[in-house]
């Protein structure tokens, strides 16, 4: 989790504090810290899931996006605004963000630099322990195996289109890639299991 969501949940706090004060109320900063940091922490993860899910793209950095959503629309809500409403608002502004990094990936020009996220971070909320463990293996991995296997496990890509994003050669990026696979199959990590996982943890496990 980013810094970043501690000033968001100063910056909500604060907000919510004046509505209680003006309103004759003196706050439980404790609780009202913790229930709002809880809330901004499972938004956030929610959020950046299902945002890769919709717009799976390794240029674009769902992180990044995620926190701009939240700069964007969570502020501005209510304080008495439901969490459905919240997530509601928050996931309209991170898809939109999501769609419009891909029409400028679409147009630009140039081997743009990747974004190869934690999985632990971006799937490990919704997983199993087993699973966990899984994407641990994937995100100790060195980072070039680790940037060939997520592109041709997470993103589906065959060696030839993975081979073109890394800008290597065909023979190179399949020799990273079976490295990659030889560590996880060594560490005990069913590669073909996890594989499948990527695009079902979300309703599967959790």
């Amino acid at each position: 989790m980013p810094a970043a969501v501690d000033d968001l949940v100063a910056e909500a706090d604060a907000s919510l504090e004046r509505a209680a004060e003006a309103g004759g109320e003196k706050p439980d900063e404790d609780v009202l810290s913790q229930e709002r940091s809880d809330e901004l922490f499972r938004l956030f993860d929610e959020v950046r899931l299902r945002t890769f899910l919709a717009y799976p793209d390794p240029r674009s950095n769902f992180e990044a996006l995620t926190m701009e959503a939240f700069t964007r629309a969570y502020l501005d809500l209510p304080a008495d605004a439901s969490d459905e409403k919240a997530y509601e608002r928050i996931m309209d502004e991170a898809m939109q963000l999501a769609a419009n990094d891909r029409a400028y990936f679409a147009e630009r020009r140039g081997r743009p630099a990747l974004y190869i996220p934690s999985l632990v971070d971006l799937f490990g909320f919704k997983a199993g322990e087993e699973f966990h463990s899984w994407l641990t293996e994937v995100d100790n991995l060195k980072i070039a195996p680790r940037a060939a296997f997520h592109l041709r496990a997470m993103y589906e890509m065959t060696n030839r289109k993975a081979s073109k994003v890394l800008g290597c050669s065909e023979g190179w990026t399949s020799k990273l890639y079976s490295r990659a696979e030889l560590h996880l199959t060594s560490a005990g990590v069913p590669v073909e299991e996890l594989k499948k996982g990527f695009f079902d943890v979300e309703f599967k496990r959790r």
